[in-house]
């Protein structure tokens, strides 16, 4: 089978997110004997196709409207809005309900009625990726002979229109909050991350197929702390780690992380360290915070490190956070369940179906310091408890998050659609 996975709002090779889980679902179907193809945005210096690691790779450049807009009134917001070097308001990581998971929930609420009509009914922003890339996918399914199309929901519907007129299999691979009311008529099958109730309700509950984020149980594995890297930073290998990997933005709760360490070491708890691995706009102000809380021998700023070194740092750690209040699952979490170690998460709605309360991980309110500090003591006291969590998380990733359980999730959801059509 020849399958084309189309994902025009990021780039190959990089190891963000978006990129990963094209750049996986591509290999893990060349692995098991599939010809695999991927379109992706060019960057600049970047060959308009090749082919990586047994995946042929085609690039174009499409505009990126919606992008340049946010930024151009991030820079006019920044121009009138003033902070002092304590208030954090502006970085604050308050979830905003009109980026639920579940828009359905939302259909009476003036506001979203607006964002609904432009992110999803018309996205005239977005559509001006289609006509570029028209030609573009139009060669490469001539010269591929593509047999079945996924896209991810950013990219807008670019593959609705060429499926139709070539008959080929048109599949959704539906993410986040991104995507196009047209393009999901137009699927053969939708692709669902843990629960089909973020998909909207007009799509035939028919077409959705449950499929789920997943981690290479090789490279994510318990292991032994790495001595050596706990040392560069100043720890003891007796003290008791926390570990957040990931992006540094307003709704992944770096704020309450800080101010619940603060917490912490004002009880006593002084063996309790935090490493902080990643970057993003908010990191400046959150090392500014810990300097004013005196929490610089608790609390170490990694930046950023090698994918394969990612694996280390978390099996140097006792807890891992995943604080993230946009309602998403992202790999970070299902990688800290294969590494085996307990993790805390924020109690957002759709989270808890990627584990159970107690068994898998363990649950905080959102925004609430406080609690993260008592989940996190109630792990450093209760070390039984907490290798539990560790060992049924690393079980539930082997039964459900494998890469292998991902591909054959989409060949039945294609195999569902065909004998639908």
């Amino acid at each position: 089978m020849r399958i084309l996975y189309i994902a025009t709002d990021v780039t190959l090779p990089a190891m963000n997110g978006g990129s990963r889980r094209a750049y996986e679902t591509a290999k893990i179907f060349h692995r098991f004997g599939h010809r695999s193809v991927v379109l992706v945005d060019r960057k600049k210096g970047e060959r308009s196709f090749e082919e990586y690691e047994g995946i042929r790779v085609y690039r174009t450049k499409l505009p990126e409207i919606g992008h340049q807009m946010r930024e151009m009134i991030a820079k006019i917001r920044g121009l009138f809005i003033k902070r002092n070097n304590t208030d954090f308001s502006y970085y604050s990581d308050k979830p905003s309900k009109y980026d639920t998971y579940f828009p359905h929930l939302m259909q009476h609420d003036l506001r979203w009625k607006i964002q609904d009509f432009y992110r999803h009914k018309l996205p005239l922003h977005k559509w001006l990726k289609i006509v570029p890339a028209a030609y573009r996918l139009f060669q490469i399914i001539k010269r591929e002979k593509i047999d079945v199309i996924i896209e991810r929901g950013p990219s807008y519907g670019v593959g609705a229109l060429i499926s139709k007129l070539f008959h080929i299999l048109y599949i959704i691979d539906f993410i986040d909050i991104m995507y196009c009311n047209l393009a999901l008529r137009c699927a053969d099958a939708v692709l669902s991350y843990f629960t089909t109730i973020q998909i909207p309700q007009f799509v035939d509950r028919n077409k959705i197929q449950l499929v789920y984020t997943c981690a290479d149980t090789e490279l994510f594995q318990p292991r032994d702390k790495n001595l050596v890297l706990l040392k560069r930073y100043g720890f003891h290998k007796d003290d008791f780690v926390i570990i957040y990997v990931g992006g540094m933005y307003p709704w992944h709760g770096l704020e309450i992380i800080v101010q619940s360490a603060e917490l912490i070491v004002q009880e006593g708890y002084t063996e309790v360290k935090i490493l902080l691995v990643g970057d993003g706009v908010v990191r400046p102000q959150m090392e500014q915070l810990v300097v004013q809380k005196e929490l610089q021998d608790y609390v170490k700023f990694v930046g950023v490190v090698d994918f394969e070194e990612v694996p280390s740092y978390i099996n140097s750690a006792d807890v891992a956070l995943s604080l993230n209040t946009g309602d998403s699952i992202g790999f970070k979490l299902i990688e800290y369940m294969a590494s085996g170690i307990p993790i805390i998460a924020t109690n957002a709605d759709i989270l808890p179906f990627a584990g159970k309360e107690n068994r898998e991980m363990l649950y905080v309110n959102q925004n609430d310091p406080i609690h993260l500090k008592e989940k996190i003591l109630y792990l450093l006291t209760n070390p039984d408890i907490a290798h539990s969590i560790g060992r049924n998380a690393r079980k539930r990733v082997e039964n459900r998050y494998r890469w292998e359980v991902h591909y054959w999730n989409i060949l039945n959801a294609i195999k569902s659609s065909i004998q639908q059509k």
